[in-house]
């Protein structure tokens, strides 16, 4: 039988041991660069009306892989995007068969109706300027150790406009 205290210590552990994974990006043997920080998203429409939506983020590149997780307050995955073989996809639920498509740009207009330039995390973490891009008005707002802290990417879109604020918190390479 499980007692209460029992329950408690069980969820306690979790939660410790989730929070002890959120300090760092784990190293993996072939991991080429890596950074974790938080986000937030404004959609404007054609109508004015703003639609906000912020979070915490990992973004990891290997020789094998590149994979954006957006995740919850406690770094808990809500939604995953990853190139891998020549396919990206996109998973909300990662028990789920993932939505695939052959690159990143059409996936994203698949999923959430503009593409959003993935890739272009790393860049953006490390430029020593203005970093490109890729089809996005793209300014540095605050610098720290000479590299980017905040970007800021806009982008007008068919159903209006749509903005990302970027805070690189940690930057492994």
């Amino acid at each position: 039988m499980i007692t209460r205290r029992s329950l408690l210590t069980g969820v306690g552990s979790l939660v410790l041991l989730q929070l002890a994974g959120c300090s760092t990006v784990s190293v993996e043997p072939d991991l080429r660069f890596a950074t974790r920080g938080r986000f937030t998203l404004v959609l404007t429409n054609l109508s004015g009306e703003r639609e906000n939506l912020s979070g915490n983020f990992s973004f990891k590149r290997t020789d094998v892989f590149s994979r954006l997780d957006l995740l919850t307050p406690l770094n808990g995955i809500l939604a995953r995007i990853e190139l891998r073989d020549g396919m990206a996809s996109f998973s909300k639920d990662l028990n789920d068969a993932p939505i695939t498509a052959p690159d990143i740009e059409t996936l994203m207009e698949r999923t959430v109706g503009f593409s959003m330039p993935v890739e272009a995390f790393e860049e953006w973490a490390l430029a020593s300027n203005t970093p490109e891009g890729y089809g996005w008005i793209v300014r540095v707002m605050k610098r720290e150790a000479g590299r980017p802290k905040i970007v800021r990417a806009e982008r007008r879109i068919a159903q209006g406009s749509v903005r990302i604020t970027i805070v690189f918190d940690e930057v492994f390479h």
